[in-house]
Formats: C-alpha cells, sequence, structure tokens
C-alpha cells in the first residue's frame, strides 16, 4: 500500500569508545512531508538532522535519473532543502532512495513515484483501507500497472507498492508474469482483473479482482471469444476461438476464472473471453454444474457486501494432462481449483474491522452433486499452507498483523453469514 508521511530508516549507529571525554553520537534522521507523490512534475521539501558534515546523495531504481536536490552536501541539521522530480509518462511506479551519510552513520527513506496510469484509475469499494483516499465509493486512487493495451510488470511486481487489497504475494522465483486489465464503468476508470501467468504452461494460476453491484455493471454476455490477449504475443497465451482439443478423451469447456457474469459492461465483459482467463475445465459435471453454481453464490455474496475480493486459482504444479488450443500449443489442464474470498463491510457485526474470510478448494473432477459442501471449504491460513501461497498480502498493513491474523485463521464454517 502507499505510505503516506514520513518514513525514516536508521541504518546504522556509532558511540564513543567509552572514554570520560567521549560524548554520545547524536542520531541523525532524514524526513520529507511524504515519501508518495502523484506522477506529475513537483518538488518537495527534504530535511536533515545532523550535527556534523554531511553528504546527501539519491539512489535511483533502474538507473534513470528522474530527479535532483538542492543541496547535496553541508553542515549542521538543515530542513529546507528541495528536491525537484520529473514527469512520470512511464507505466510503472518508479522509486528513489535518499541517503544521508553523517557522523559515521547512514539513514535512508524511499520515495515514490506514481504513474500515469495509477492516477486514473479508482477503488471498487467502499473500503477506506483500499488504496488510501477518500474512503468513499469509486474515490480512491491505485497503482493500474496494466490498462486495456499494454500492462505488463513482469515477474518482479511488488503487490504491497501497487496496494490493491485483492492481490496475492508474487515472488520472482515463481518464474510468472503479473498483468492488469482495467474497465470503464460510466465515466470512471477501475480495474477489471488482474492475473498472475505462466506462459508454459497456458495458465493463469491466479486471476483476482473486486467484485460488488458496482464493478459487475450492467449489460449481457458477450462470448467474444475471437479476441487475444493484448498484453501478450499470441504464441504466449491460447488461441480458443473454436474452444480445447482434448488429447485424452475428456470433454473440456473454456473455464472462466473471473466470470463472464462478474464483468457485464460490454468492454470488460469481451476480456473476460481472453484465453489468459481460461482454463480447461471439465464441462457438464464441473464447469457447468458445481463450479457455476459456486460463482453464482460468489455474486450473492459480493452483492451484500461493501467489497468482495476474489482470487479464482488453478493448480498446475503437477499436471500431466493437457488439451489443445486451436494453434496445437500444449495447455496444462489443472488439478485443482480454489476461491479465497476477503469480505468488507463497514457494518458488519461478525469478523474484525470490517473483514472476514473464506477458502473453497476443489479437486478438478467430476461431480455428482451441484452445491458446495463444508468439505471444501477452509480458512484462508490453511489455503495459503496448502498451496504455499500468501493470499491478501496488503490485509495485515490495512487493519494490523494480529487483526490479520484473526481474519485469515476463521473458520468460515462457523460463521453463518456465509450460507452453506
Amino acid at each position: 500500500m502507499s505510505l503516506a508521511g514520513t518514513m525514516l530508516f536508521a541504518l546504522a549507529s556509532c558511540g564513543g569508545t567509552g572514554g570520560e571525554d567521549d560524548k554520545p553520537v547524536e542520531p541523525i534522521s532524514i524526513t520529507t512531508k511524504t515519501t508518495d507523490v502523484p506522477y506529475t512534475a513537483s518538488s518537495v521539501f527534504v530535511a536533515v538532522k545532523a550535527t556534523g558534515n554531511w553528504n546527501l546523495s539519491l539512489k535511483f531504481e533502474g538507473g534513470k535519473d528522474w530527479a535532483t536536490l538542492s543541496q547535496n552536501s553541508g553542515t549542521g541539521s538543515k530542513s529546507s532543502i528541495v528536491m525537484t522530480y520529473e514527469k512520470n509518462d512511464g507505466e510503472d511506479y518508479r522509486y528513489v532512495t535518499l541517503i544521508l551519510e553523517a557522523d559515521g552513520q547512514t539513514a535512508e527513506v524511499e520515495f515514490t513515484q506514481k504513474c500515469y496510469e495509477s492516477e486514473n484509475i479508482v477503488d471498487p469499494g467502499d473500503d477506506p483501507y483500499d488504496n488510501p483516499g477518500s474512503g468513499s465509493s469509486g474515490g480512491n486512487t491505485g497503482g493500474n500497472t496494466g490498462g486495456n493495451t499494454g500492462g505488463n510488470t513482469g515477474g518482479n511486481v511488488n503487490p504491497t507498492k501497487i496496494g490493491w487489497m485483492e492481490l496475492p504475494e508474487t515472488d520472482d522465483r515463481d518464474g510468472l508474469d503479473f498483468y492488469t486489465h482495467s474497465q470503464t464503468l460510466g465515466s470512471v476508470k477501475t480495474r477489471n482483473y488482474s492475473f498472475y501467468y505462466d506462459d508454459e504452461k497456458l495458465v493463469s494460476h491466479w486471476v483476482a479482482y473486486p467484485l460488488n453491484a458496482w464493478t459487475i455493471g450492467t449489460g449481457s454476455r458477450t462470448n467474444a471469444w475471437g479476441f487475444l490477449d493484448p498484453l501478450l504475443p499470441r504464441n504466449k497465451q491460447a488461441v480458443l476461438q473454436s474452444g480445447y482439443k482434448s488429447t485424452n478423451g475428456a470433454k473440456y469447456d473454456r473455464g472462466h476464472q473471473c466470470p463472464s457474469a462478474d464483468r457485464l459492461s460490454s468492454a470488460a465483459n469481451k476480456e473476460t473471453f481472453y484465453g489468459t482467463n481460461m482454463t480447461p475445465q471439465l464441462g457438464e459435471k464441473f464447469n457447468q454444474a458445481i463450479w457455476a453454481n459456486l460463482e453464482i453464490k460468489v455474486r450473492d455474496w459480493a452483492k451484500s457486501s461493501d467489497t468482495l475480493y476474489v482470487v479464482t486459482g488453478c493448480v498446475v504444479k503437477d499436471s500431466k494432462d493437457y488439451a489443445l488450443d486451436n494453434d496445437g500449443k500444449k495447455v496444462a489442464v489443472p488439478t485443482a481449483y480454489y476461491k479465497c474470498l476477503l469480505r468488507y463491510s463497514k457494518s458488519s457485526t461478525v469478523g474484525y474491522k470490517g473483514y472476514m474470510g473464506c477458502a473453497i478448494y476443489m479437486p478438478h473432477k467430476n461431480y455428482s452433486q451441484q452445491d458446495i459442501d463444508k468439505s471444501m471449504v477452509m480458512s484462508i491460513a490453511d489455503l495459503e499452507k496448502k498451496l504455499g501461497i500468501n493470499f491478501f498480502v496488503n490485509l495485515p498493513t490495512a487493519i494490523g498483523e494480529e487483526e490479520a491474523k484473526k481474519v485469515e485463521s476463521q473458520d468460515p464454517t462457523t460463521v453463518s453469514w456465509w450460507k452453506f
């Protein structure tokens, strides 16, 4: 999440040797009025606290210099140093570390500048913790790293920098890439869904999105199977205009991870038909039955919430089966599916600080039953242990570590609101 106010890191401190003439060294510090600014060009005051000579420098992530200091050295404390920064026309946030060296000590503060896209994306729900802002529905800004025409951030995205509550943790070692699509509802631009993509198995390990009546919107199913995801080249995504070709006799549907019915405005609905949002899913006794009914249940929960943050995912780690797309490329058939849900309702009398959670895990097989039962339901924490994924990575920052643990450890089968 974005951090407001002053952020201070004292990295080293030196004292005297203990002699009677030694005086304790005063700790140094460097502060700024804010550490998180919009994409527009501007300046910010920097304050240095030191007793002797000091040096101040900037370390840029990515190598490009986009900010300057009015003073790089001096003696004693000073509060009128100005850091001037350029407009950020790029597609990603950018960062610079201010480094103060004085009296044998070092202090640092990290400064973040948002990108243009982030200033045109608003929060979909009435959650004051989901991207700091006004706290009103549609009133907060968030760090969209995508957009409809090219939002690949790569596998090194830091979800805590973006700040969206629905995002799980990502890891460079996964070898996966993070992408985001946006949508426009009326005159308001917001996020559609984000996905963590495997361009070898040609499926998203998870798709994450906020869900409520506003983000669902109005409209109808477009069946826009003929479009490719503009964020990836054709050879890195499944082409599914004619569906999957089975290699083992099973009949696979083009199974949405972000359901079509969760995004009804025309442009957003078309994006749910991209191959990056699909997996080969057993049809008649899974996708068209128990899974479809679960999706309906999730939408009902969302409409009774300020915002329901949804992560829908599939498990392909040990998958041996595959289907073929229309170009003959192999697409991994998942061995299981899950939904991980974080509900926010400011008026809720259950949960913790307005939040409560639920997870559903289902092996990918044909089911005779039409609806999930309690044997498929678990806490968020239990699903994290099962999959090795840290869901809702921004929740502890929003409500504190201890409260977040309570939310994630709560057994949803004991909470009647979920109605299993």
